[in-house]
């Protein structure tokens, strides 16, 4: 009985899941559809094909999470998905859906808040392809439809968008200067102060980003070559799903979420805002660290650290939950806590 309803559980919850997000794609489409048809140099335009492409993904992820519950259900297996359909469903609900949402997001709000030059429509777009063509690629020699060897291909595809995408960034390239001074002394105080830890957090997010690209890049063609290790995937995961989103959406969020309540920037607590930041950046080097040092060692650069990632796990969580509490504390104001 217990584990019938565990495994009715699942497939319901799958099906809510696909349902509410299938919702919300149908306004977000409709909303497009119905709007006044945007110009080519509209803010929207370059990133609608890397949304469009995230939401996709998004779908065929809890799609595939229906088929698997429900097929657990007939079998009576407790609700759990298959290792390999388990695979893709992750795969396609963290890095085929996040990284080009984020990529989106990145390329309208980095020039404003990063003070980067704008990333080119074209090179947003082309990096879109090649890793659209990698995840199926890598999710089709993870299923077994194609050989070991095509499926690193898409590896290495997957891990040179990530690197491409970056590079249109420019997060790393020069900056042009401020046009000009804020008037208001307490917004330019609080611009400085809360606008560097957010600059700190995202930075890193970018760092792990080019992490996991790599390995990926590496890994893949380790595979294709036959010297090295392939990369972990769990290891990959780890660097997307801990280093890349957590500090990202906190340092995104110290700028954004103020401006959204329509709040002055000096609300904002200054100082919980460098906590959240500081934690962020921990929670993610405890939580995919470990892992990267690992896959270093094997790919022969030992480092002399200790590896276990159970030993990290603990800590990790605490200094994640500190960054999220802290970054409550700095924006309860705004958000009318």
């Amino acid at each position: 009985a217990v584990t019938e309803t565990a495994a009715l559980g699942a497939a319901l919850g799958a099906m809510l899941t696909l349902a509410g997000t299938t919702a919300a794609g149908a306004v977000l489409a409709r909303t497009h559809v119905t709007a006044p048809t945007p110009t080519s140099d509209a803010a929207i335009t370059p990133v609608i094909p890397l949304v469009g492409s995230a939401w996709a993904s998004l779908l065929a992820a809890q799609a595939l999470d229906v088929v698997g519950t429900v097929g657990a259900l007939t079998a009576s297996t407790a609700g759990l998905v298959g290792p390999t359909l388990d695979d893709a469903i992750v795969w396609l609900a963290i890095p085929g859906w996040f990284i080009p949402l984020a990529m989106a997001f990145a390329s309208r709000t980095f020039p404003l808040y990063l003070r980067t030059r704008l990333a080119t429509a074209s090179a947003m777009r082309s990096w879109l392809g090649v890793f659209v063509v990698g995840m199926i690629v890598d999710l089709t020699g993870r299923a077994g439809l194609v050989t070991p060897t095509i499926g690193a291909v898409g590896q290495v595809c997957e891990g040179v968008a990530f690197l491409g995408w970056l590079y249109a960034l420019g997060v790393w390239r020069s900056r042009p200067p401020l046009p000009g001074r804020i008037a208001d002394p307490y917004v330019r105080r609080a611009e400085a102060i809360t606008g560097t830890a957010s600059e700190v957090a995202i930075l890193v997010a970018c760092t792990w980003l080019a992490v996991a690209g790599s390995m990926l890049a590496v890994g893949g063609a380790a595979s294709l070559s036959g010297f090295g290790p392939e990369t972990s995937r769990d290891t990959v995961r780890h660097a997307i799903g801990a280093g890349v989103m957590v500090p990202l959406i906190v340092g995104m969020a110290i700028r954004l979420l103020p401006g959204f309540a329509g709040d002055r920037p000096d609300m904002i607590g200054r100082t919980s805002a460098w906590v959240a930041s500081i934690a962020a950046v921990g929670a993610s080097v405890l939580r995919a660290g470990p892992a990267t040092v690992a896959w270093l060692d094997a790919s022969g650069i030992p480092l002399g650290y200790p590896t276990t990632g159970a030993t990290w796990l603990v800590p990790a969580a605490l200094v994640g939950a500190l960054a999220i509490g802290a970054l409550w504390w700095s924006l309860r104001r705004s958000l009318g806590w």
